[in-house]
């Protein structure tokens, strides 16, 4: 799911835009999940990852990622 935004070049965005919402990744044999975000030009994102294991252990992380070029 992705909200639909007139810019992406505002400050508003630029500080609490989202880019996509994805509630239901799962991870594959070897436990990695693999995800895509659209390219509106950003340098980098802030992923904020909140959900719950298989055995019930809650977690919420932020991660500062630099988009590559």
């Amino acid at each position: 799911m992705r909200p639909l935004y007139t810019s992406f070049d505002n400050s508003s965005y630029q500080k609490w835009g989202v880019i996509g919402w994805f509630p239901h990744l799962t991870p594959d044999q070897n436990g990695i999940i693999t995800f895509k975000v659209p390219d509106d030009g950003q340098k980098e994102l802030n992923l904020q990852l909140v959900g719950a294991s298989q055995n019930g252990t809650l977690f919420n992380q932020n991660i500062l990622c630099t988009v590559p070029n």
